[in-house]
């Protein structure tokens, strides 16, 4: 086990190390890096972007491996934000260490953890996509306060956006959930790769619209 999880780890770095990006930790089977710091780059969040995608890659060669080897696969979900941070040796006067502090930090991760909610690998903050617009394909995913904010945030997949998915979210945000439902299969069609998100927003819109619907979903979660 501690050579699958070591190997895995092994994985998703290197694609942060080759787009310069910095590991800040390890948390179990996870990691935190940020891009622009030590290092600059004036296209940071492009950046994090490519290495959260060439991540995504990289865990699936990975699984190919671990499939050779008759192991089970192993999964990874990712979040990316952009914003103003504190960065730098952080601790106490007998340990420092190398971090980041600030609410873009903490709204990466509740982007992450959002991943399986939306049924996507890597969710996107709207600061990352505006800088951003134009290198990557930017699909909606949903109008979200993260647990603990009261302010909402658009957030964002990597896949070219269709005219079905517009219209649904014209509907979504309009409260019109029963629309959404009549037409899923229709939305799916026109974006195979995002059946997954279509399914568990029905399974979600299914419970009903509540009469206070303003067209922010508040998740209850981290």
């Amino acid at each position: 086990f501690t050579r699958t999880i070591n190997g895995y780890m092994t994985c998703i770095t290197a694609p942060v190390m080759r787009n310069d990006g910095t590991i800040i930790k390890y948390i179990g089977d996870a990691s935190m890096h940020i891009h622009g710091a030590p290092l600059d780059d004036e296209q940071h969040a492009r950046s994090a972007v490519q290495t959260a995608l060439d991540m995504l890659d990289a865990v699936h060669e990975f699984n190919d491996k671990l499939a050779a080897d008759g192991k089970p696969p192993v999964g990874l979900g990712a979040g990316v934000n952009t914003g103003k941070i504190l960065v730098g040796n952080i601790g106490s006067e007998r340990k420092l260490g190398y971090d980041c502090l600030g609410d873009p930090v903490s709204v990466a991760a509740r982007l992450e953890s959002q991943t399986k909610s939306y049924g996507v690998l890597l969710i996107v903050g709207p600061d990352t996509v505006a800088q951003t617009k134009d290198d990557f394909d930017w699909w909606e995913l949903d109008n979200i306060a993260v647990k603990g904010k009261e302010k909402p945030l658009r957030i964002y997949a990597v896949h070219k956006q269709t005219k079905e998915h517009v219209t649904f979210l014209k509907n979504y945000y309009a409260g019109n959930w029963d629309v959404c439902i009549e037409n899923a299969e229709v939305y799916k069609q026109a974006a195979p790769a995002m059946s997954e998100y279509y399914d568990k927003m029905i399974e979600r819109l299914s419970i009903g619209c509540p009469v206070d619907w303003d067209g922010i979903y508040r998740a209850t979660s981290k």
